[in-house]
């Protein structure tokens, strides 16, 4: 089995990427949904959320994504603090995950999207680490496409990761997505290729 984590920038594609990846046979997995799931079911998590940041981030019981974001983005001591008690749970799902493919026959390969893929310390639980790129062009016009944020959210968000240039930089394999769809599915293709040949499993 491979487990391969998948990052880049903000509004890069990943999550498009990341459904090419499941088209050409991968398994595939979205940290942001598993960290929505862990905001409205985990319990400990909601509870501890409530302890740190009070009552003003929960809307008729429950917590609103919205007004937590708000609150954490531009403030760097509650984001980390948002961030340790998040993350570890959705670590936990993924290595679930995990356990539940590797116990298959056959060879799996098992993608994850992580945004905060370098940041959090995640990388080191992948085999392999791959980055989307995409030029200011192209990432200009997916924030414009992408109403859910203003500019100061976008502001908010990308100071709170590592510049995308890093990102990529850091990966083991780069996907090009400044160019059509069908080439960036070809570059995904290749890399199935790659990682069903057993090749890229390098890491401990």
């Amino acid at each position: 089995m491979i487990m391969a984590g998948l990052t880049g920038g903000f509004s890069a594609g990943k999550t498009a990427v990341l459904a090419m990846f499941k088209r050409s046979g991968a398994k595939i997995l979205n940290s942001d949904s598993v960290a929505r799931q862990v905001l409205l079911q985990d319990k400990r998590v909601i509870k501890k959320i409530r302890e740190a940041f009070g009552e003003g981030v929960f809307r008729k019981g429950r917590i609103d994504r919205k007004l937590l974001a708000k609150k954490v983005f531009n403030n760097k001591r509650y984001l980390e603090k948002l961030n340790s008690l998040v993350h570890p749970a959705v670590k936990r799902k993924v290595f679930e995950m995990r356990r539940h493919l590797k116990a298959r026959r056959g060879r799996t390969i098992m993608v994850v999207e992580v945004p905060l893929l370098f940041e959090s310390g995640f990388d080191r639980f992948f085999d392999v680490t791959i980055g989307v790129a995409v030029g200011l062009k192209g990432q200009r016009e997916r924030l414009l496409k992408n109403s859910r944020f203003s500019a100061k959210d976008i502001k908010a968000r990308m100071s709170a990761q590592l510049p995308s240039e890093e990102k990529v930089r850091r990966c083991d394999f780069v996907i090009d997505n400044n160019g059509t769809k069908k080439k960036t599915l070809e570059q995904v293709r290749r890399l199935m290729e790659l990682f069903k040949g057993g090749n890229a499993q390098w890491k401990n």
